[in-house]
Parts: C-alpha cells; sequence; structure tokens
C-alpha cells in the first residue's frame, strides 16, 4: 500500500484539527496507491468514537465511480490513544476491503498506523509515503 505524501500531510492536519475530538475520513486511489483525501464529519462530534453522516458516504461512493477510483482506506484519529484499533473499532468496523488508518495523537509527533481485516480482526498493514504525483481531490 502507497499513501502519497499530500494525503499524509493532510490526514495528520486534520486529526489536529479536530482535537480533543476524533476526526474521520475516506481515502481514493488506484492499484493500491491512495492519492485522495475526502475528510468527512464526525456526527458523534466525540473523543472516543466516530460515525461518518450517511450523505457524505453516498457522495464520497458516487464520486468513485464517477473518477473511477477505488476506495482504498478509511482514517480516524485517537486524540489520546495509542495507534491500536479499538475493541469498538473492531466491532463496528462496516467495510472489509479497505486499509483501516488510526492517528494517534497522545505523543509529540503524531504516529500513523495502517490495519486491514484478516480473519479474525485487523492486522497490521505495511505502508510507503510516497511522493505525491496528483494533488489530493478533497471535496
Amino acid at each position: 500500500m502507497k499513501l502519497e505524501l499530500e494525503v499524509y500531510r493532510d490526514m495528520l492536519r486534520h486529526a489536529l484539527q479536530e482535537a480533543p475530538n476524533e476526526c474521520c475520513g475516506l481515502l481514493a486511489g488506484r492499484d493500491d496507491r491512495i492519492f485522495r483525501i475526502q475528510r468527512c464529519t464526525n456526527a458523534l462530534a466525540s473523543p472516543v468514537r466516530f460515525s461518518i453522516p450517511p450523505p457524505e458516504l453516498f457522495r464520497f461512493f458516487r464520486s468513485l465511480r464517477d473518477r473511477r477510483q477505488e476506495f482504498l482506506g478509511i482514517y480516524h484519529s485517537h486524540p489520546d490513544g495509542d495507534p491500536i484499533p479499538s475493541i469498538r473499532d473492531q466491532e463496528e468496523l462496516h467495510y472489509q476491503d479497505p486499509g483501516y488508518w488510526i492517528i494517534a495523537l497522545k505523543s509529540d509527533q503524531p504516529v500513523v498506523a495502517c490495519y486491514k481485516w484478516k480473519e479474525p480482526g485487523l492486522a497490521p498493514q505495511e505502508f510507503e509515503i510516497v511522493e505525491s504525483t496528483v494533488l489530493p481531490q478533497a471535496e
């Protein structure tokens, strides 16, 4: 999995801007290369949970078809925790194919981790941050 640098930076900015609440968003691209970020609203406005409003999900999935892109990830932050999926994160996981990204803000430097669904739960997924070839297209 490759994550373009500008998307990575925008994920970090989003997490810092939304703290102390969790941020959340969606990631798109092609061929295991993420080059588009879609920031979303955390409808719960909570420091320990997130929920993306259905209209934002519908717009995102419609845009995937229009742009011929793939749904490659969902991200959220842990403002006061580690970059490890919580029990709640695993119980509320609705999509098993895309990467599941967590941005931890507990230390001085944010830490980003990625996971993929692997029976019976989420398993760490290696990723590489690469130079951006396309600017992220937020909506």
